[in-house]
């Protein structure tokens, strides 16, 4: 329970802290014409909006279903954070194309001393949301993703600061849009991680990490009087998956085995996949299909689907 409400604190933190960086960072952007610092400010909002979904998903997790959501809300941070992800890549596109115009005709450097002390402030306050997700962030999967996201705006907020000691140099025209590339090219590729992995989710696609053949395998390793097929894997949230199976039993088996067995084969599948949500129906006749997945497709594993 405190680990709990320590996460959670240091998630509110870290939403303050950030909305705050954006802001000032915008507005200095826009003070000084400096891309790097908008591109930045840019980096943080989308980052203020990814920590303020892992808060979200802590609170949403509390709230049990209803008869209309049986499901619960888990689904709208998925929309959230692809709603956040296209505006990035919308916002970074337009960044990258006024930098090589900017390459192409140089204007002058934005003010050096304002860029320093603001981004320098940005570099403390990620590097405190980072020393106050991290120990929290090894437990908790949504903690850790805000702890690596405050990692990146520390690392992006540093390359402002470090660009802009080169403004007074003979080619310091070119560094505030050089400096904006590469934060706009690096914010891009986590954008277009997040509008894969949303569109996954929406797809109802098995999570990247697991993989069903093996999955298979482990269960009839572990268990050797059942096997498993009929499998349907998907992800209604981050941190929340679900499985719908068929296990059936080699065996007759009596009622007070059969919820033994099942108990035992969804104790494996949560400690070994991380997957919260799972129902398992019991067969021993058979149900006709010989596959891995429904309809009989996907290749047999094992002894997953030969006859009884």
């Amino acid at each position: 329970m405190n680990h709990q409400h320590g996460a959670e604190k240091g998630l509110y933190f870290t939403v303050i802290l950030n909305g705050l960086i954006s802001v000032v960072e915008f507005a200095a952007g826009v003070m000084t014409n400096s891309l790097a610092l908008i591109s930045d400010s840019a980096h943080n909002i989308s980052d203020f909006f990814a920590v303020l979904i892992a808060l979200i998903a802590r609170i949403a997790g509390r709230k049990p279903p209803t008869l209309r959501h049986t499901y619960g809300f888990r689904r709208l941070e998925v929309i959230a954070a692809l709603v956040n992800a296209l505006t990035l890549v919308a916002l970074m596109a337009i960044l990258l194309k006024e930098s090589v115009a900017r390459l192409i005709s140089p204007v002058e450097p934005p003010g050096q001393a304002v860029i320093v002390i603001v981004a320098f402030f940005a570099l403390l306050a990620n590097s405190f949301s980072v020393m106050l997700l991290r120990k929290h962030g090894k437990e908790d999967l949504n903690t850790k993703s805000a702890f690596l996201h405050m990692l990146q705006d520390a690392l992006a907020s540093l390359v402002v600061m470090i660009s802009a000691l080169f403004y007074k140099t003979s080619f310091g025209r070119f560094v505030d849009p050089v400096a904006t590339i590469l934060i706009s090219l690096f914010v891009l590729r986590s954008a277009i991680s997040i509008l894969w992995e949303t569109f996954m989710t929406l797809l109802e696609g098995v999570p990247a990490d697991i993989d069903i053949k093996d999955l298979v395998e482990g269960v009839e390793k572990e268990f050797g009087d059942v096997s498993i097929h009929h499998i349907h894997i998907w992800q209604n949230g981050p941190g929340d998956r679900l499985l719908t199976a068929h296990l059936h039993f080699r065996e007759k088996a009596g009622i007070a085995e059969i919820e033994s067995r099942i108990a035992g084969v969804r104790d494996h599948l949560e400690k070994r996949w991380d997957i919260s949500h799972i129902t398992l129906e019991p067969e021993s006749e058979g149900c006709g299909e010989n596959g891995i997945l429904p309809g009989g497709k996907g290749s047999s594993v094992g002894r997953a689907h030969r006859s009884p």
